[in-house]
């Protein structure tokens, strides 16, 4: 897609509002142009993602958190909403929601380093804070 591929490399020129921007506008013609996100649901999702990414670059960790936690029944299958959600909850510190998110990436791209090691940090997180046996 022409609008991910621009919005990627506006990111990696650090042209973050400008991605943002577009992304955002985007979403708003897709759903105009249909009246529902459903119709373009796999499109939304993709774009989602890279739109949290956006806003986390721009440290929007919390207004970020709102727009992915639009997806909340998202398919399984669109794993990179999973992982940016998952990302973002291990920034702020909530282990047990970015455990939840985060083990759902790999079982679709075990390829994913980035993931897989995410999502091992936040499992020694999670061992750190259980409770100790006495």
């Amino acid at each position: 897609m022409l609008v991910w591929r621009l919005a990627d490399s506006l990111t990696n020129l650090r042209r973050l509002q400008e991605a943002y921007v577009l992304l955002t506008k985007t979403f708003e013609t897709l759903s105009l142009s249909k009246g529902s996100v459903s119709s373009y649901q796999p499109v939304h999702a993709e774009l989602s993602a890279q739109r949290g990414v956006v806003l986390s670059m721009l440290g929007c960790q919390h207004r970020c958190m709102l727009d992915q936690e639009r997806w909340p029944g998202a398919d399984p299958a669109y794993h990179r909403l999973y992982k940016v959600r998952g990302l973002l909850y291990m920034e702020l510190s909530s282990w047990d929601a970015a455990y939840h998110d985060l083990w759902r990436a790999p079982c679709y791209d075990s390829q994913d380093e980035q993931c897989v090691e995410a999502l091992m940090h936040v499992l020694e997180q999670l061992q750190v804070s259980a409770p100790h046996p006495q």
